[in-house]
Order: structure tokens, then C-alpha cells, then sequence
């Protein structure tokens, strides 16, 4: 609920039509919304499949779609209109342009189309000097194409800018592929899999430690199918139970390239988790709480954390329950690098509900509920997302009945 209420979709494209009647493209994962009474002009794919496939070297069932999609654009979005919100829809609608573009630069490249990529991200970077990415996925091309010393210029030229225009350094991605071409890392080929995480463990009431080992990269569209495994990832987790109210988890996970649209990027993922719960005298009553604390450590340097603190009273048939939220969101992760630089932000969310359980059929409790959530960021989002966005839902839930 907090990245609805607080993320950019990176699966959205924008496009800005400047004709007598104004488009937008709106794709969020496989549906396409209507923006405003606006209808939309054309579909796109959703993005995990197409990242994915990419990732695979092969052709994407889409990229052509994502590529006519684009050539749809013109010019600068909203032209001739003028507003503080004029001007952040501008600057939204054409980081997602720029989002996409850059996306399929990249299955470009893991198709073997250099020179056209070379091409048009020579263009690009003169067009948005000041867009890391863009100069990474050029040196990318470059040395794909066997023009490693181009592609040393190309940094070299890049950071000049950076420290003339702004006084800082690249950053570590554009920086990371500097390293990477200049030590010939193999990785840097292209040839890379689809492949399918896998899941293991389950809670034990002793000190076991479970390890495994599967493959980082998330799965493409076809999810009925199987992947090549590549059994490059591995995780282990520890649990404890010091009493039957209590029970205690630590789990690290060490992901190889998990995303296709950044495969030199490898993520370390921690948990902890603590449960607890009381059972009260009066049959179906009890109340159960619980913290969770996550860390994403990413290779290229960077970490986010999260943390989730809930607890349910149940009475019989009703229960109220609270939850508290909290996520760091980067600027790269919100798409916001242009208008915010390099930095992280807190995303808060508080949740309040109450649900009833209907009926209870074969150990399977059917329950309806309500609960509203207040999200609270950092003032520096206020501009795109609002202040302090409230959301609220009405839901049948299933679940689990208690058992004895």
C-alpha cells in the first residue's frame, strides 16, 4: 500500500501527443488506463515480461510495440502550457519517457543492435547531458562493439561534465561500468537467462539453519513454463521458537542480477521477524503481534531499509487490528534522479481495521472488513504525490481458521 501510495510505477509510460486532441499513454503492467477523460492511443506491454525477455537475449514478443509506442512522442510534453503543475507533469511524463527509451536501448543491446543503439543514445546524451544512464548504456554499446577506448572517452567526458555542471562525481552506476569495461568483466557480453526464484524453508521448533540455492533473476511472462536454471543465488535462514507464544527469524538471501534492465547489479536481502501471540480463555480470542525488519544492500553501494509492526486482536468473531509501515524509497527507485538528485526518502504509512468473520467452513474462516491508511513522506515529495495521501478499503478476506 505504501508504494501505491507513495512509488512511481516504473511499469507506466507516458506519452504526450501535442495534436488538436490530447493523448496519453497510460500502461500500468497489462492494463491501460484512461487518464482523466483522455483515451488512450495506443497499448504497450507490461514491463516485467519485456525486462525479463530482454534479459534472455532473445527477441521480445513487445519491443516492437514498445518501439512504435515511442515514435509516437513529439516534442516537448504539455508545450505551450505553463504552472507549477504543468511543469511537474512535464518533467514526470518525460522521465518516463526517458524510462522507457532507456529500456529499449537495452533489449536492443542484448539483441546485438549496436550501432543503431550507438546512434541514437549519441543523440540522447547531447539531448539530457546530466542522465547517467543514458552515458552508461552508451560506453555499453561501445564496448560491445569492440570500441572499448570510445567508450573510456565516453566516461572521461561524462565526468567532466558532471564536476563542471554540477561539482560532483558520477555516480555508482555509471562509475561501476567505467570499472567494469576497464577489468574486461565477462558479465558485460550480454549472454544471461531468464531464470525463476525459488522459495525454501519452513518454521521448526529447534535452531535449524536452512540454506539454498536457486537463481536471482525474476521470472518473464511465460509463468507456466520452465526456466533454465542457473543456481546462481543462494539464502539460508535460522529460526527459533524460545516458547509457543514466541517464534523468531533471521534469513539472508544473496541474489545475482535480479532485474534484466540492470544485470550488474547483485542484491543482498536481509530479514527479521519476531511473533508473538496470546491466547485468551474465551474460545477464539486471542492477540497476535509481530515486527518485521528488511534490508536491501545492493552491490553498487546503497542501502534500504524497511520495517512493519502489527498486531491483531481477535475476539471471537471480531477482530481490530493496526499496522505501521515504513519504507526508504531511492530517488533512482521513484525515478526522480533529474528533479531530486542522488538521495533516499521515508515513506510512513499507518493503517487502522476492523474485519468480522461471516462463516467458517471447513477450517477456512470467510471475513469481511474495512481499514483506512494515512501515508506520510518527506516534504520533498509533497510537489508529485501530495500531502500525506489517504486511501481506504472495504475487502472479504479468506483465511485460515485457528486450530487447536
Amino acid at each position: 500500500m505504501i508504494q501505491r501510495a507513495a512509488g512511481v510505477s516504473k511499469s507506466t509510460v507516458y506519452a504526450h501527443f501535442p495534436t488538436k486532441e490530447a493523448l496519453f499513454i497510460a500502461v500500468d503492467r497489462s492494463r491501460v488506463r484512461l487518464l482523466h477523460g483522455y483515451r488512450a492511443a495506443h497499448r504497450l506491454p507490461p514491463r516485467r515480461p519485456a525486462r525479463n525477455a530482454q534479459g534472455a537475449g532473445r527477441a521480445l514478443p513487445g519491443s516492437g510495440v514498445v518501439a512504435a509506442a515511442l515514435a509516437l512522442w513529439r516534442g516537448e510534453p504539455l508545450g505551450g502550457l505553463s504552472g507549477e503543475s504543468i511543469d511537474v507533469a512535464r518533467l514526470r511524463l518525460t522521465e518516463q519517457y526517458l524510462a522507457a527509451v532507456e529500456l529499449r536501448v537495452t533489449v536492443d543491446l542484448g539483441t546485438g543492435r549496436h550501432a543503431g543503439a550507438i546512434t541514437e543514445l549519441t543523440r540522447l546524451v547531447k539531448e539530457f547531458p546530466l542522465r547517467e544512464r543514458l552515458w552508461a548504456l552508451l560506453m555499453l554499446a561501445l564496448y560491445r562493439a569492440d570500441r572499448q577506448a570510445e567508450a573510456l572517452r565516453t566516461y572521461a567526458a561524462a565526468r567532466t561534465l558532471l564536476v563542471e555542471e554540477l561539482g560532483v562525481e558520477p555516480g555508482p552506476g555509471l562509475a561501476g561500468m567505467h570499472q567494469r569495461i576497464l577489468t574486461g568483466d565477462p558479465t558485460l557480453s550480454g549472454e544471461t537467462s531468464p531464470v525463476t526464484p525459488a522459495r525454501v524453508w519452513t518454521a521448526r521448533n529447534d535452531l535449524p539453519a536452512d540454506v539454498a540455492d536457486f537463481t536471482g533473476r525474476e521470472p518473464d511472462e511465460d509463468r507456466y513454463n520452465f526456466d533454465k536454471p542457473l543456481f546462481d543465488s543462494y539464502a539460508y535462514r535460522l529460526s527459533y521458537n524460545p516458547a509457543k507464544q514466541w517464534a523468531l527469524q533471521f534469513s539472508q538471501a544473496f541474489v545475482h542480477s535480479p532485474e534484466a534492465l540492470e544485470p550488474d547489479e547483485n542484491v543482498t536481502r536481509t530479514t527479521a521477524s519476531a511473533i508473538h501471540t496470546v491466547q485468551f480463555r474465551r474460545p477464539g480470542s486471542f492477540i497476535a503481534s509481530a515486527a518485521v525488519w528488511g534490508l536491501n544492500t545492493k552491490s553498487h553501494g546503497g542501502n534500504e531499509h524497511s520495517f512493519l509492526a502489527e498486531s491483531n486482536l481477535q475476539l471471537q468473531q471480531n477482530a481490530i487490528y493496526g499496522r505501521y509501515e515504513f519504507v526508504e524509497k531511492s530517488s533512482h527507485e521513484l525515478q526522480l534522479e533529474d528533479q531530486l538528485g542522488h538521495g533516499k526518502f521515508n515513506v510512513h504509512a499507518f493503517t487502522l481495521g476492523y474485519a468480522r468473520i461471516l462463516a467458517t467452513v471447513w477450517k477456512t474462516n470467510l471475513s469481511i472488513g474495512a481499514q483506512g491508511t494515512v501515508n506520510v513522506e518527506e516534504k520533498a515529495l509533497h510537489g508529485i504525490y501530495g500531502k500525506n495521501p489517504l486511501s481506504a478499503q472495504v475487502y472479504l478476506r479468506i483465511s485460515p481458521a485457528l486450530h487447536r
